[in-house]
């Protein structure tokens, strides 16, 4: 009878942990290097030295670059290396980083995530931080 019990509470318990919802990210820098954090995969990022640790907000609330109002993302990269550049056309980009890592956090389901970026990581392959246009630049009229 005691095992029934037992199996009731456990059964009752399974879709509280179902609705868990994220809320916080650590990332970790667990590399040899300065990484670049960049918050929905958008320009402005944050610096995170190697050691170091940072805690994010979960959804991430970013306000992309010639924008007004923040949009909410799961998406989170990081970043090594790379020149910033702009074209003649006012387009600025990230040019050939040395790491590109993305991870998109839309299906987890617990309350606390940790992201650890180690040594000899390689780049995702869908990796791609949004270049924007620079407000200086405006169409040719022709």
């Amino acid at each position: 009878m005691l095992r029934k019990h037992h199996a009731v509470i456990a059964l009752l318990a399974l879709p509280a942990l179902g609705h868990a919802k994220l809320d916080t990210i650590t990332v970790v820098n667990g590399s040899n290097t300065l990484l670049y954090i960049h918050q929905g995969g958008y320009a402005p990022s944050q610096q995170l030295k190697a050691g170091q640790s940072l805690r994010l907000t979960y959804p991430f609330s970013v306000i992309p670059p010639n924008e007004t109002k923040p949009l909410h993302t799961s998406i989170l990269i990081a970043t090594v290396g790379g020149r910033w550049l702009t074209t003649p056309n006012g387009f600025t980009y990230l040019h050939q980083p040395t790491l590109c890592l993305k991870t998109n956090y839309v299906d987890n389901k617990q309350p606390n995530a940790t992201w650890t970026i180690k040594k000899n990581t390689t780049s995702s392959k869908d990796c791609l931080v949004t270049g924007y246009r620079q407000p200086w630049w405006q169409p040719e009229n022709g």
